[in-house]
């Protein structure tokens, strides 16, 4: 009815700001998921444009030996359920706030989680499992956005090796990571 179709506007709408493909393009991609009902809860799960991952690592050693790595959330989407959302977090050091702060849920707070300082900083999150992803979406500080930029956000299976990279850019406070899109892996 009126609310299926507008929830479905207000997804597209999003997406449409924050990616670069069109409306059609976007519901053809949703159109790829398959609706399932496991533990009496109903979702859509990808059947296709996804990626196998246990890991996602958000690494700063491509950058200055001084650099920190400061983020509000991230969000690891499976379809349209973050599986990242309260899973286990650690980072290299911490400098304020703890890597958990990256995994509460709360993308647009005023703490989320900080590293030290120092050469090789990263934060990670352990999916618990191997998941079909979707997408990656990191919300960088909106006070000090240049403290993610250039840093690689890594998706990596149970051995830890890499499936795919992208590349945080700059001058924005949220960067958004299809898994359908081509990998910047470097």
């Amino acid at each position: 009815g009126t609310t299926a179709q507008t929830t479905t506007t207000m997804t597209t709408t999003l997406y449409t700001l924050r990616s670069n493909r069109s409306p059609l393009q976007i519901h053809q991609n949703y159109a790829r998921h398959q609706h399932i009902i496991e533990n009496n809860r109903s979702y859509n799960r990808p059947t296709e444009g996804c990626n196998p991952g246990r890991y996602v690592r958000v690494d700063g050693s491509t950058r200055a030996a001084s650099a920190r790595i400061t983020m509000n959330e991230v969000q690891v989407m499976s379809g349209f359920i973050n599986v990242a959302l309260g899973r286990a977090a650690t980072q290299a050091s911490t400098s304020t706030y703890a890597a958990s702060g990256c995994v509460d849920g709360s993308e647009y707070n005023l703490k989320g989680c900080k590293t030290g300082t120092g050469t090789n900083m990263w934060w990670e999150v352990d999916l618990g499992t191997t998941r079909c992803l979707t997408s990656i979406i990191v919300h960088a500080d909106d006070l000090l956005p240049t403290e993610l930029e250039y840093s690689r956000v890594l998706l990596l299976d149970e051995a830890r090796s890499e499936v795919r990279a992208f590349t945080v850019g700059r001058d924005s406070s949220i960067h958004m990571f299809h898994m359908s899109t081509p990998s910047n892996k470097t």
